[in-house]
């Protein structure tokens, strides 16, 4: 037997006995022999003033304070598992490299994280990213390092400075090569602009759960080099090798597991992946998050509408720019959770047409490039399609935001942060000449670049404007004349100065029962929405609504629409009436005025204070 058999036999006896829950195989057929990967292992403390085993005291340390937060209910509220290679249905993690006999290791990690938050950043996944591989070698070899080691606060350092260039200005060969640096490398360099260290697990499952993969180390024993799947625990009788430093892509706490991203190439572990043990070898003593990349390179670098579904932020932009799926028109209704409805919907398009004389509700939503915090004001224009290029004739054709603003500003906005309007725009389209249409016009204005409209002279090809200005983009609308309200109409909604449980609710009085209602509320920001989905109208003299605990101060517009397919027919006159009612406390009923029964849906009859309302009526025909 040959003595690799008999030492795999060995250890797979240890793992077993010792219920390690992992796999063992013989590698020694592969590029990479023991010996091989002995080189590989480049991870060096010197400049960070520790050692190996207090790296481990500590990721054991670390571990404890896990488990206890857990035992105490006090954990992030996070998914079980979390894997960048699928994350929301999206792949940000490059594919899996091979370092060779090279201690390059380090530069290996900081590239692969830079990698990954580049794409999510951007959100630009895998395969078909537009971000490039970057350069392990412009790393390692342009920091003065030869095939020796360093470590990942260095490196990032190094990368806070230099950059790294795309993997084509400077091919990884796997052994040491003199830097060969030239001028162009400074139009394409990607630097770390912030970063910064996590020492508690729960924290890093928190950043892995919502911002991206982590730059991490651990211990390397002898054992691992036979890892083939499973969650990777020392043996006991395994030998220390070296530190080593990866990719951490994930996590899975049902398991208690890291899911890294190795650079030994595919044929090791689980595809060139595998998982390791919390606490286990030093791999969570602390991990290293980067927090923006300045530039972000090829992309703009600020916030931008896209102009089509494969716009990163590219300029020129390539494909379509007169369907922006930035620009969101959603029907006649509000959305009573647009942030949430339209960050999920981010690789969609989900506008709609447009109802000719009636009150459009539009969202507009963008993405922050920008490596330091930023607001963003979104405004919205429309404009004959004819007149495109002449933008004094539409710079005026400003709809403003449902706040009655001429623009809507959103908070401080991080890199890679989604930006959706939370209070949506309400345009009233007249008809349109046949042989025109409409377009609407979506312009961001930031600090750093105000985008001002430009002039007719400075406009030769408006669809290539749209396409090189990635902080304006553009939609042709279709208006449709079917199904329109007979009534579309905004209410002002103002609370006051006392919050309370107030009840929306559509009173019918004569109407005709086939007629129907909608009514939405463009401020999403009370918990219960102030939504009632389009139906049919209550019976003659009942009431149907919701209710809402709305605080004080609360501003709004209420959009009320109204199909009355009879409304000829109607020989008396009928009113649709939509009422505010609260209810007081019973001691205080008998001394307010303007009381009335209110009784609707699980609301049993009791005396409210109507506060006002607002009528259609009718007379008859």
């Amino acid at each position: 037997m040959k003595n690799s058999e008999k030492k795999l036999q060995i250890l797979r006896a240890e793992i077993e006995k010792y219920n390690l829950g992992w796999e063992a195989e013989n590698y020694s057929s592969t590029d990479l022999s023991a010996e091989d990967l002995d080189k590989t292992l480049g991870y060096d403390y010197e400049s960070e003033e520790t050692t190996s085993e207090q790296e481990a005291q500590k990721s054991r340390k670390n571990y404890r304070e896990y488990i206890r937060l857990l035992k105490a209910k006090k954990t992030s509220e996070v998914p079980d598992t979390v894997d960048w290679r699928n994350f929301q249905g999206k792949s940000y993690v490059t594919k899996v490299k091979n370092q060779g006999t090279c201690g390059s290791c380090v530069s290996f990690a900081t590239a692969g994280v830079i990698e990954s938050i580049a794409r999510y950043r951007a959100r630009s996944p895998e395969p078909s990213s537009i971000f490039p591989l970057l350069s392990e070698a412009s790393i390692h070899f342009c920091a003065g390092r030869a095939c020796e080691g360093w470590n990942l606060s260095s490196a990032f350092s190094y990368v806070q400075k230099n950059g790294v260039v795309p993997e084509s200005y400077f091919p990884y060969k796997g052994y040491a090569e003199p830097c060969r640096a030239k001028p162009e490398w400074d139009a394409v360099r990607t630097k770390i602009y912030a970063s910064h260290e996590i020492t508690s697990i729960d924290e890093m499952i928190r950043w892995l759960a919502e911002k991206g993969p982590l730059a991490t180390r651990f211990d390397v024993y002898d054992d691992f080099y036979s890892y083939k799947s499973g969650i990777y625990h020392k043996s006991p009788s395994a030998v220390h090798k070296g530190g080593h430093a990866v990719l951490c892509v994930g996590y899975d706490t049902v398991n208690h597991a890291w899911i890294c991203k190795n650079s030994w190439g595919t044929s090791r572990g689980e595809n060139g992946y595998f998982r390791i043990g919390m606490g286990e070898c030093g791999i969570d003593a602390k991990m290293y998050a980067i927090d923006s990349l300045a530039p972000l390179y090829p992309v703009y670098t600020d916030v931008m509408l896209r102009d089509n579904l494969q716009d990163f932020g590219q300029a020129k932009v390539t494909g379509s720019v007169c369907a922006s799926p930035d620009i969101i028109p959603v029907g006649l209704d509000a959305l009573d959770n647009p942030q949430k409805k339209l960050t999920e919907s981010w690789f969609q398009d989900i506008g709609q047409n447009l109802t000719a004389n009636a009150n459009n509700v539009i969202y507009l939503r963008g993405i922050s490039h920008n490596s330091r915090k930023t607001k963003a004001k979104f405004y919205l224009y429309y404009s004959k399609a004819s007149l495109l290029l002449y933008p004094d004739q539409w710079k005026n054709n400003l709809i403003p935001c449902s706040s009655g603003t001429d623009y809507f500003e959103t908070e401080q906005l991080n890199q890679g942060d989604l930006a959706v309007t939370q209070l949506p725009y309400i345009w009233k389209p007249s008809a349109i000449e046949k042989n025109d249409h409409y377009c609407l016009i979506g312009r961001i204005v930031t600090e750093e670049h105000p985008n001002p409209i430009p002039s007719a002279q400075d406009v030769k090809d408006f669809a290539k404007f749209i396409a090189c200005n990635p902080n304006y983009s553009m939609r042709n609308i279709v208006l449709v004349d079917k199904d329109v309200p007979d009534y579309s109409v905004e209410i002002q909604y103002a609370q006051g100065n006392i919050g309370a449980t107030m009840h929306f609710v559509i009173e019918n009085s004569g109407c005709s029962e086939d007629a129907e209602f909608s009514v939405s509320c463009t401020n999403s920001s009370v918990e219960a929405p102030i939504k009632i989905e389009r139906q049919k109208v209550p019976k003659n003299g009942q009431l149907t609504g919701i209710h809402a605990d709305i605080p004080k101060d609360f501003n709004s517009q209420i959009l009320l629409n109204f199909w009355n397919k009879n409304a000829e027919k109607s020989e008396k006159e009928w009113a649709l009436c939509l009422k505010v009612f609260y209810i007081p406390e019973e001691q205080d009923r008998k001394e307010i005025r303007n009381t009335a029964v209110l009784q609707y849906g699980t609301i049993k009859p009791v005396q409210a204070v109507l506060l006002g309302g607002y009528t259609i009526k009718a007379a008859p025909k």
